[in-house]
């Protein structure tokens, strides 16, 4: 099937074919008969796409627009393309397609379109940090709509609101700042990948931010130790730091990002909250610390965790929102003389 799209491509590309209305929606027809789309027919369609779409009607633009709502894979090029059409063309593409990444969407928020923002609002799965950036718009109805999905706590207020619009332009000038560093030929150190640090799904980021924001930490400490896969003592030893540096550490070695990892350093540790020429601490002690230095830190911790090695297996410790005690680690701390009701003490100050 492949090779007889791929020569349905090339059919369309001929100028006597049929005017420019038709060509599109037949290229689209054709590129959706393709399961699995591989690079080449991604670049045949791409390089069809953009100059057609620049010929057609306003009438055939939403409607291959929306036909293009329903493919699973789109090329990037083509994606950028569409959510940079206006609403009453993009809508559908921005509501409902799965092929749209999240760099794009941060795109869509960072250009400040209220109507394609308040689209975004309603996609089915949205990031944590797709969230925050959408909180930090400041836009009521988008509040409106993230509270009504439980996406934000419901005491979200207007300070709260400032403060993280706030939050949301000192990291555009901080993007803008590195961009320029970057195009001046500096080198930028990116984060590595270790052999023993988990990459977190957007799943177990967003029951992280949950967890934060209800304020309950058994919960969080016990998703924290399923992101790591790690054991609940190593979790709860990242807690008890009441300085709250382990945690930021933990949660920038993870893939937070700053906002939200500021966000949950102060539901935690409230003296982080405390403002000192308007910025507040948590702010300044992530300013203090490296992504790449944490990853190492957190790897270190995690190859030293018992539970870590190879051939002992660990249950998810949080089961359709509740916590589910793992007897095999009960059994361990246990036998090295750790008392968790005293520990879940000390967890339950750190989080009222």
């Amino acid at each position: 099937m492949g090779i007889g799209v791929s020569n349905r491509f090339r059919d369309l590309e001929k100028p006597d074919f049929r005017r420019p209305d038709d060509v599109l929606m037949a290229t689209i027809a054709s590129f959706q008969d393709i399961a699995h789309p591989g690079r080449q027919q991604m670049r045949q369609f791409a390089e069809l796409f953009g100059p057609l779409f620049d010929q057609v009607s306003g009438e055939t633009r939403r409607t291959a627009v929306a036909a293009l709502s329903r493919c699973r894979r789109v090329p990037d090029e083509i994606a950028r393309i569409v959510s940079n059409q206006p609403i009453e063309v993009s809508a559908p593409f921005i509501v409902n397609s799965p092929a749209i990444g999240e760099t794009i969407l941060a795109q869509i928020v960072e250009r400040g379109d209220t109507a394609q923002i308040r689209a975004i609002a309603r996609r089915k799965a949205l990031s944590g940090s797709i969230v925050a950036a959408l909180a930090a718009t400041g836009d009521g109805a988008t509040l409106r709509s993230l509270k009504l999905r439980r996406l934000l706590p419901a005491e979200f207020d207007d300070a709260a609101r400032n403060d993280a619009h706030r939050q949301r332009n000192e990291e555009m000038l901080r993007g803008q700042l590195r961009s320029l560093v970057d195009r001046k030929g500096a080198a930028t150190p990116r984060r590595r990948e270790h052999p023993v640090l988990p990459a977190a799904t957007v799943g177990q980021i967003n029951r992280l931010v949950a967890f934060a924001q209800q304020r309950q930490p058994l919960y969080f400490v016990t998703a924290l130790a399923d992101t790591l896969s790690s054991s609940f003592q190593l979790a709860e030893h990242i807690m008890l730091d009441i300085s709250g540096r382990r945690l930021a550490e933990t949660l920038l070695a993870i893939g937070l990002d700053v906002t939200l990892c500021a966000s949950t350093l102060e539901r935690f540790f409230p003296h982080l909250a405390r403002r000192t020429d308007g910025i507040p601490a948590s702010r300044t002690l992530l300013e203090t610390l490296r992504p790449e230095e944490a990853a190492s830190r957190v790897s270190a911790w995690l190859g030293a965790d018992g539970l870590n090695r190879i051939g002992i297996r660990r249950e998810p410790a949080i089961e359709d929102g509740t916590a589910k005690a793992d007897r095999q680690e009960l059994r361990s701390a246990r036998e090295a003389g750790w008392q968790r009701p005293a520990a879940h003490r000390r967890l339950r100050r750190a989080g009222s």
